[in-house]
C-alpha cells in the first residue's frame, strides 16, 4: 500500500476541538517500590521533569501532573502532524517513555506510558475536565494514605484494598494536615504572557515586549482553576489566528 493510499485511513484529531492527551505510567504500582510510599517528593519532581520536556517537545498550552500521570492540553487550531491522531499519541507516549527514563532513576524495569486522546468542544469543558482529574487525584490520596499503611502493618494487597474501599466511605479524613497540596491536586503547568522592557539599540530608546515563561502553579483545591483557565485562555489568545479559543 502506496503513503497516499495509507493517508485515506489514518485518523484525524478534529481541528475546532480542545484536544487533551492524558498518559499514564504502565504498572507503576508494582515498578516503583524504591520510592516511599505513599507519595514520594522525589517522584513528583521527577514527573513534573517530564511534564516540561513534555512541553517543550510539544505544542501544548498546558498540562496537569498527579501520581503518574499527565493531562497535555492543545488548544483548537493547533497545527501538529497534520493533525493525525496517531503522529499525536506515538509522539507523546515515546517522549514521555524517553523522559521517565531519564528522570525516574529508580523504576523498577523500563518505564513507559500510555496514551489517550480527548477531545472538548470549549474552554468550558476543559476546566470540567481538569476539575475532575483534581477530584480523581484527592480521592486517590486519599486511598493511599489508608491502604499503604495497612499494608505497612502486614495485611496483604488484597485486605488492605478491600479495607482502604470499605474506610473510604467513612467520614473520618484519612489524609494528614502536613500533607502539601500536591498529594492533593498534582500541579498544573501553563504558559504566562509577561511583559519585559527592553533598549533598542539603534534608538537608545525603551522597547516595551512580551515573552512566554512556563510557570508551575500548585493547587489548592477546583477553586484554584478559575484563575488558571483564565490564564490559558490569555496565552492561547496570544498565538492568534486558528489557536484562539473556541
Amino acid at each position: 500500500m502506496s503513503e497516499a493510499d495509507e493517508g485515506q485511513y489514518q485518523l484525524q484529531l478534529n481541528p475546532a476541538a480542545w484536544t487533551i492527551i492524558r498518559l499514564d505510567g504502565r504498572n507503576f504500582s508494582a515498578r516503583s517500590n524504591a520510592y516511599r510510599r505513599p507519595f514520594d517528593p522525589e517522584f513528583h519532581a521527577a514527573m513534573r521533569k517530564v511534564t516540561e520536556t513534555l512541553m517543550a517537545e510539544t505544542p501544548a498550552v498546558a498540562a496537569h501532573t498527579a501520581s503518574d500521570e499527565i493531562s497535555l492540553i492543545f488548544a483548537p487550531g493547533t497545527d501538529w502532524f497534520s493533525n493525525r491522531f496517531d503522529k499525536w499519541i506515538s509522539t507523546c507516549a515515546s517522549v514521555t517513555g524517553a523522559a521517565l527514563a531519564q528522570h525516574l532513576t529508580r523504576i523498577n524495569g523500563v518505564p513507559s506510558a500510555d496514551a489517550r486522546a480527548i477531545a472538548l468542544p470549549d474552554i468550558e469543558s476543559v476546566q470540567i475536565y481538569l476539575a475532575e482529574r483534581l477530584r480523581n487525584s484527592r480521592r486517590n490520596c486519599r486511598n493511599a494514605y489508608i491502604y499503604f499503611p495497612l499494608i505497612a502493618a502486614g495485611m496483604s494487597p488484597r485486605a488492605a484494598d478491600a479495607r482502604a474501599r470499605e474506610l473510604a466511605h467513612s467520614s473520618e479524613n484519612f489524609i494528614p494536615p502536613s500533607a502539601p497540596d500536591w498529594e492533593l491536586y498534582g500541579a498544573i503547568l501553563r504558559y504566562l504572557i509577561v511583559s519585559h522592557t527592553g533598549l533598542d539599540p539603534r534608538t537608545d530608546t525603551p522597547v516595551e515586549t512580551t515573552r512566554r515563561r512556563l510557570v508551575w502553579a500548585e493547587l489548592a483545591g477546583r477553586e484554584s482553576l478559575a484563575d488558571i483557565v483564565d490564564q490559558i485562555i490569555t496565552y492561547t489568545a496570544s498565538l492568534g489566528g486558528a489557536n484562539r479559543p473556541a
